[in-house]
């Protein structure tokens, strides 16, 4: 973006800070499309978004921001939902548009939703990964959150991570932090893509088909000379910083590797040529398993000194390696107080390539660091590699 528009949208940005609290749906949000098939309704509290043959509906935010909070309660269609797609996503305009997308798509009775999530920067995005739920999401209303600040996006159900993506400017990779963005929703017909390829359409004699959503709320920055704050002001900006706990990496492990049914990150067939910076490392099962090796040497020392990996020269001081190694890799041995020390055949299940890219997406240290500057000493080894 220039730099004098984003001089302007820096001049423009309000201090007020929408509060968490749900507001009417009158006050927040204007309908977009689909005339009668977009309803408010429990006095603004409730609105409900139909598909037919005709037409989708949806709506959005009468305000823009630039970073928060978005917390939206939803109750997806019931029944036979192949082919349409159900959204709640964040989006600026333009062909360079930036974007935060949970979209979900249907599927044919007795068959899971796949939740779809993916970022654009700068109009780029192909960064999807997608998910199977743990509930029915059409038996009850559950709560969809986008969190969004300068150093990453976090994706949550039910306030559980289900995604995080960092920032990786300083590897050349754009993300969404200057262009202000609404907050969308829709239903629509996707039926040529959204249920097995395209393979399963939309069975038209179960429409209308009707998505509901409540308790939408904002904690975030409005932008824009015309914005207002609808509901009180809020100083809790804890979402600008917000990154996950070792609870939170916990339950977004779980997440990732018992739910997770798609990753861009480990789409080899689709980038033949090298996957993204974002998802490259060089030769983490080598790193981390001669990590292992050595910490073999060193049953009796529970924290190892120096360790060179490879030819990067990154070293670390005071790794309590067998700590990581339970937390990591082997939480259900984490359980014992009996010193444990797992053996080769043990460990090596856990250094599969998926697993290995789940844990470096979200460890505890999530700054970018320069290959130049691999020589600094790091409590933790993991924080050197930019994942």
């Amino acid at each position: 973006m220039p730099n004098s528009k984003a001089s302007a949208i820096a001049l423009t940005i309000s201090c007020l800070i929408v509060a968490a609290s749900a507001a009417s749906f009158y006050d927040e949000m204007d309908i977009t499309f689909g005339g009668q098939r977009a309803k408010i309704l429990n006095r603004g509290q409730d609105l409900s978004l139909s598909l037919d043959q005709y037409s989708g509906s949806g709506f959005q935010s009468k305000n823009e921001y630039l970073f928060g909070r978005f917390d939206m309660q939803l109750k997806l269609l019931p029944g036979n939902s192949a082919g349409t797609v159900t959204t709640f996503y964040l989006s600026s305009q333009g062909a360079g548009h930036d974007e935060i997308d949970f979209e979900f798509l249907g599927n044919s009775s007795g068959n899971p939703y796949t939740i779809h999530t993916n970022v654009y920067a700068q109009g780029k995005g192909d960064k999807e990964q997608q998910f199977h739920l743990w509930f029915d999401p059409t038996a009850a209303f559950h709560t969809y959150t986008i969190v969004w600040n300068a150093q990453r996006i976090i994706f949550l159900i039910d306030n559980i991570p289900v995604r995080v993506f960092n920032n990786h400017e300083a590897a050349g990779v754009p993300f969404p932090k200057s262009q202000p963005m609404r907050v969308y929703a829709s239903l629509w017909n996707a039926d040529d893509w959204a249920t097995q390829g395209g393979r399963v359409k939309t069975d038209w004699t179960n429409a209308p088909f009707t998505a509901s959503y409540r308790k939408f709320s904002a904690n975030a920055n409005i932008v824009g000379p015309n914005s207002k704050a609808t509901s009180s002001v809020n100083e809790n900006q804890a979402w600008s910083t917000q990154g996950l706990d070792a609870a939170g990496r916990n339950r977004i492990r779980w997440v990732q590797t018992k739910h997770m049914i798609y990753n861009y990150c480990s789409d080899y067939k689709r980038f033949p040529n090298g996957l993204p910076v974002e998802c490259s490392r060089p030769s983490l099962l080598e790193e981390i398993y001669s990590i292992f090796k050595m910490s073999k040497k060193h049953k009796k020392e529970q924290n190892i000194t120096e360790i060179n990996l490879q030819e990067q020269e990154v070293q670390t001081t005071e790794v309590d390696f067998w700590n990581l190694a339970f937390e990591t890799f082997l939480p259900d041995q984490n359980d014992t107080e009996d010193e444990y020390y797992p053996s080769e055949d043990e460990f090596l299940p856990y250094m599969e390539d998926d697993y290995l890219q789940i844990l470096y997406e979200n460890r505890p240290e999530d700054e970018y660091v320069p290959r130049d500057t691999w020589q600094v000493e790091y409590d933790d080894p993991f924080s050197a590699f930019e994942i």
